[in-house]
Formats: structure tokens, sequence, C-alpha cells
């Protein structure tokens, strides 16, 4: 069905990288998103998509240290689908976040 939809076969190697630079072809090798199933309960949901969100901030960090910015690419799409999956299963178990406290009205200090 895929090969239908996209003309290639899913197991299809990524194409080859014109020059990072350094006068050879380089074939991107990047690293598959976290697949986290869903667990059925949101606050568990919640700590594995804190988790997946922390490992690709890292492999962010490390990829940019290393100057890899496919890496590094791979890394913020990682990133950025453990915080929508974090968000979702905050939504589910009604936890707003810290910004969204508001501060009582009869504080003086505020």
């Amino acid at each position: 069905a895929l090969y239908k939809v996209f003309a290639s076969s899913p197991t299809a190697a990524p194409e080859p990288v014109p020059d990072d630079g350094s006068g050879e072809t380089v074939t991107p090798n990047p690293t598959p998103a976290p697949s986290t199933p869903s667990s059925g309960d949101p606050a568990t949901d919640l700590a594995f998509a804190i988790a997946d969100a922390q490992a690709a901030y890292e492999a962010g960090q490390r990829a940019l240290i290393t100057g890899d910015f496919t890496a590094y690419d791979v890394a913020q799409k990682q990133l950025a689908a453990a915080l929508q999956r974090a968000a979702d299963a905050q939504a589910l178990i009604g936890v707003a976040a810290p910004a969204d406290e508001a501060v009582p009205a009869d504080n003086p200090a505020a």
C-alpha cells in the first residue's frame, strides 16, 4: 500500500545527501522516533512522554555538539512529538500548566 502511495518501497534506503563539506556523499541515518504506545493511563502516558522529551532534547544537544544537523532535525521532531503527547496526556488528567494558575484576588502581595 505504501508503495502505491509514495511510489517507493517501505524498506527503501534514504537518498544520499550530496555534500556535507567534506567532499564525500553522506547518507543520513536518522534515529527512529520513540514509539511509546499509550498505556491507557494518562498519568503513565504523561511520565513516558516527559521521559521521551528529555531523551530527544539530550539527543539534540549531542547532535549540535557534533555538528550533525540531520540528527538534530530528527531529535527536534521527536521532541515536538513527545511534547504533544505530554500535552495530550495532561489534558486527559485535567492538570493545568503552572502558567495557567491564577493568583487569588484577595492576595495583597499579588
